[in-house]
């Protein structure tokens, strides 16, 4: 299984990042969990447009755990 997360940081504090975890996964592919760090990625940069927000995603990952009950 595959679990989907952007990173994302301040743009005037370079320490101040955090971890954007998505809630409807886990997926069965890689290619399903790319998918929806695409619309992650979308949905985030709209939200911090509209709230003028001075954050950018420096990093995106799909994490394989194999094993894992959900």
């Amino acid at each position: 299984m595959f679990y989907a997360s952007l990173i994302g940081c301040h743009l005037m504090m370079k320490n101040a990042c955090f971890e954007m975890k998505d809630d409807r996964g886990p997926y069965e592919t890689e290619k399903q969990c790319e998918e929806r760090i695409d619309e992650m990625l979308a949905d985030t940069i709209k939200m911090w447009l509209k709230f003028k927000s001075p954050i950018a995603v420096t990093g995106w990952k799909c994490e394989k755990k194999d094993g894992v009950s959900t």
